[in-house]
């Protein structure tokens, strides 16, 4: 009776634990399916060209980023950006902006600073930026949905 006791106990342990792995594992999926978001990190622009192709920075991004991240909301234009400048300095394309009337972002990530919204003073493309140091925090919220990451071209 003790031998039985013990190996169901053990059993309920192994299935309890495997769905908690599984449940970790399936994150991806369910903030793809259920939440419409996707995310993506890459260690250098490079990285983010050559990858899967599912998320790519906009083209105005620099070469030599690194410490990319990536979220979207797959059924609406909100993104956001947050990389690294290797100068510190963002491409002549982008120019200065008044921040009055900036959407904060529907989208949140741990990357991401809640305050970001409240401090943009530029414009790349129809991305709202801000530069903090070497960082570059980037979003869109509800205007063109024209620079939507996506493949890279000849892939």
């Amino acid at each position: 009776m003790k031998r039985s006791s013990l190996i169901f106990c053990l059993g309920a342990v192994t299935v309890v634990v495997a769905a908690g792995v599984g449940a970790i594992n399936a994150r991806p999926f369910f903030d793809d399916v259920l939440n419409h978001e996707k995310e993506a990190s890459y260690a250098t622009l490079a990285d983010a060209k050559h990858g899967d192709g599912s998320l790519v920075p906009p083209s105005w991004v620099p070469n030599g980023v690194k410490n990319i991240h990536i979220k979207v909301k797959t059924d609406g234009p909100a993104q956001l950006l947050r990389f690294d400048l290797a100068d510190g300095r963002l491409p002549a394309s982008c120019v200065a902006s008044d921040p009055h009337g900036a959407a904060p972002s529907v989208l949140q990530a741990d990357w991401w600073p809640a305050t970001m919204a409240t401090k943009f003073g530029k414009k790349c493309g129809t991305w709202r930026v801000t530069v903090e140091e070497t960082s570059v925090y980037a979003w869109q919220t509800h205007e063109r949905f024209d620079q939507v990451p996506s493949a890279p071209v000849g892939s």
